[in-house]
């Protein structure tokens, strides 16, 4: 994780987060594409839902560590240096199941608004219920956009499992068939034919540059149990992909 330094001036600190900002997203990215992982909060008493980007003390649909919060404020961070750049939210888990229930997509983009993120910046995708669908919609977003370079905010232990999905998107077949979607397979061909630039960039790396206290921050939520049982979960998925066992 980045230790940000103390230089002696504004403007040499600035441009010290820039070159570091670059460094991290290998480039100046047309697109920002912000994984998913909201949180529903129930209240005790009049048991009325409300909905948040989830913080790394929150646990998402599936009960794992959520950590959306820090990829929300990472995109945030990142789009002030790449003010061009397009940020796409994404899903719609609890949605699924409660059609009362925001979508993802939703609640990350009024979370971010509410950060100064201009809103016609922002596109909402809740098609996706998953990482894999996530990353189907990417491809499918890559070749309706004819993006050359997307940098993908999640956190550092998702991280791993994303890219060995990415790794094999053109022979995974899910469960759900979503694989067999005749646009992502055009999509597919595109990606093969063009190869396009996607840069995994972690919110741990991100956050200590836009406060360097949020160092402490990280570094205590990566002793805990909730981060530990996520990262076990997420590092068995990649074995689990690797063995061509992932949905069985």
């Amino acid at each position: 994780m980045y230790e940000p330094e103390r230089p002696s001036s504004k403007n040499e600190l600035e441009a010290k987060k820039r070159e570091e900002i670059e460094r991290l997203c290998e480039g100046t990215p047309e697109a920002l594409y912000i994984l998913s992982g909201i949180t529903e909060k129930i209240d005790p008493k009049s048991g009325q839902k409300s909905y948040r980007p989830g913080s790394y003390a929150d646990v998402d649909w599936k009960g794992f560590l959520s950590g959306s919060k820090a990829r929300a404020l990472a995109a945030v961070e990142l789009a002030k240096y790449f003010p061009d750049t397009i940020i796409a939210v994404n899903s719609n888990t609890y949605n699924i199941n409660d059609s009362s229930a925001p979508t993802d997509a939703t609640v990350m983009s009024e979370y971010i608004e509410n950060k100064g993120v201009n809103p016609e910046r922002i596109i909402r995708q809740d098609k996706s219920i998953s990482t894999f669908t996530e990353l189907i919609e990417l491809i499918k977003y890559i070749h309706k956009h004819a993006w050359n370079h997307v940098v993908v905010v999640t956190n550092e232990f998702q991280i791993p499992r994303a890219k060995e999905m990415l790794k094999q998107i053109e022979t995974l077949k899910d469960p759900a068939s979503a694989w067999q979607d005749p646009v992502f397979r055009a999509a597919v061909e595109y990606l093969k034919a063009t190869s396009p630039k996607i840069t995994f960039v972690s919110a741990e790396d991100i956050l200590p540059l836009r406060d360097a206290r949020y160092a402490a921050l990280i570094k205590e939520a990566k002793t805990t149990e909730t981060w530990k049982r996520r990262e076990a979960v997420e590092e068995k998925a990649v074995t689990q992909l690797r063995g061509g066992n992932y949905w069985k």
